[in-house]
């Protein structure tokens, strides 16, 4: 439980996303709000409103090297009209000792967030969420193991489906070539030396 967001030695931050709405299952904490990935956690944000004070924000930071697994719970279909919350797009986070709910109602925002945490949680860039479905195949997603054929039929091409996550990216460490520093992190990952403030490749 953090007071403020601050970055370790060779920490940076990846991506910021908002409108995202947590609970961790374990501590039964959760909120929305601007979710940060950074290349060697996942921050979550929760604020308590004071009616007569100012509000205060708690941050609860997470490891990815916590994380076993990524499930894509549910992806709707695009809709018309006022928000549904029940209808926000939703994946799992799975670590050693919890799991995390993660609620997004934009698509393109979840999309950009699920496979950039799956990028920095494997190394791998293949995208496990593609590109917005239409309402064809969002209709078929609702249909069970027909949604494959029902898409097929109408041409509308693959649907996705929920995808898990278990390869682990492999960690390095080098001597900075600056200053000789010890440089952590995950091969093939940007890190900035903390003592000479110079950027190499892992």
């Amino acid at each position: 439980m953090l007071k403020k967001i601050s970055m370790g030695p060779g920490e940076e931050i990846v991506a910021q996303y908002d409108g995202v709405r947590w609970k961790d299952n374990i501590l039964g904490v959760g909120d929305g709000g601007q979710v940060t990935v950074t290349s060697q956690r996942i921050i979550f944000p929760q604020t308590d409103t004071h009616i007569f004070s100012k509000s205060d924000t708690t941050y609860y930071a997470y490891s990815l090297d916590e994380i076993t697994d990524i499930h894509v719970v549910n992806m709707q279909k695009p809709s018309l009209g006022k928000r549904n919350a029940y209808l926000d797009h939703e994946c799992q986070l799975t670590l050693q000792t919890r799991t995390i709910d993660v609620h997004i109602y934009d698509y393109d925002e979840f999309a950009r967030f699920v496979n950039a945490l799956h990028y920095e949680t494997t190394g791998n860039d293949d995208d496990i969420v593609g590109p917005q479905q239409t309402v064809f195949s969002g209709i078929a997603g609702t249909l069970g193991t027909a949604k494959d054929e029902f898409a097929r039929a109408f041409g509308v091409g693959k649907v996705a489906k929920p995808a898990a996550i278990n390869t682990k990216p492999q960690k390095v460490s080098i001597s900075c070539p600056g200053c000789g520093a010890t440089l952590t992190g995950r091969k093939g990952k940007t890190v900035i030396c903390e003592y000479c403030s110079t950027a190499w490749q892992l």
